[in-house]
């Protein structure tokens, strides 16, 4: 109904994504446009309205973000030549930042930090790690018609995530432990052959869950 606006006193942060854990604890993370080329990750206390810059380097590029709580969370982190995707995460607030690598150079896709402890991140394949990213298992293959996991969506044990090139869900219940697939119902008039693009999902309760896609073969465009 109403919206207030805030602008960062250090008006060279310019954010690309931010991530809330708490109404007033949030992170972000961005380039500074002041000629420096840095990334950075940012944090504010006060919901917004004041930020203090944690990271920067001009040799990594910073992504996505998902936060446990207020102190600990993970970023999506590619450097060098090569593209090499990386996690970095925090468990105390911001003070520190690891980076631990994913042994990729895929595009990152989404990451989540589970309630259980566990992670998961999107890149070629959906890997999970259970000791801080310093081991990765592949718990869903690549497929190459379908195309790489390209959206997520989280909540407790359950989650589903979609393939970029084919209507192909996956789902969870446990954690990302293991994964069952089936197909999103074709549209009206559709075929076998339809296929439709996600681009953001959300899911607000266990039973409920809302995806948004494009549908390249529907005449009025309609997500």
């Amino acid at each position: 109904v109403t919206w207030k606006e805030y602008y960062p006193v250090d008006t060279f942060l310019q954010m690309s994504h931010i991530y809330f854990p708490t109404p007033n604890v949030g992170y972000a993370t961005g380039i500074r446009s002041d000629g420096s080329d840095s990334n950075f990750i940012a944090k504010t206390s006060d919901g917004g309205q004041t930020w203090t810059e944690l990271f920067h380097s001009n040799k990594t590029q910073l992504g996505q973000l998902h936060f446990l709580n207020a102190n600990s969370g993970i970023i999506f982190s590619q450097s060098g030549a090569l593209n090499e995707v990386s996690i970095a995460y925090t468990t105390n607030g911001g003070t520190s930042f690891t980076f631990v690598p994913t042994s990729s150079d895929s595009t990152p896709n989404f990451l989540q930090w589970n309630t259980d402890g566990s992670w998961l991140i999107g890149i070629d394949s959906v890997y999970r790690s259970i000791d801080s990213g310093k081991h990765w298992k592949g718990v869903v293959p690549y497929d190459t018609s379908a195309g790489p996991p390209y959206v997520a969506t989280f909540l407790d044990s359950v989650g589903f995530v979609f393939r970029e090139l084919e209507p192909v869900v996956l789902e969870t219940t446990d954690y990302g432990v293991s994964w069952t697939s089936s197909r999103l119902p074709l549209p009206a008039g559709g075929t076998k052959a339809d296929t439709v693009t996600p681009i953001a999902a959300s899911m607000p309760s266990p039973r409920v869950a809302y995806l948004l896609a494009y549908d390249a073969n529907n005449s009025t465009s309609t997500p």
